[in-house]
């Protein structure tokens, strides 16, 4: 059973980066580029092993996401 991640990142370059290190450690990889699109994956889902996100998101930040 793979793990799901989700990243949420605002900076296109870091994003890629990030996204391949998480694979390395074996992590499926679900990439969202906003507050609203992370929000939306995590209304969908039942099973996430981890929630890697930016401190700022907009109007939002990543503990919002968390909460």
């Amino acid at each position: 059973m793979s793990r799901t991640a989700l990243l949420v990142d605002t900076d296109p370059v870091q994003r890629p980066t990030t996204a391949r290190l998480l694979l390395s450690l074996g992590y499926r990889v679900i990439v969202a580029s906003t507050f609203a699109d992370a929000r939306r994956y995590l209304l969908a889902t039942e099973s996430l092993a981890l929630l890697i996100a930016d401190v700022r998101l907009g109007e939002f930040n990543g503990l919002h996401l968390a909460f």
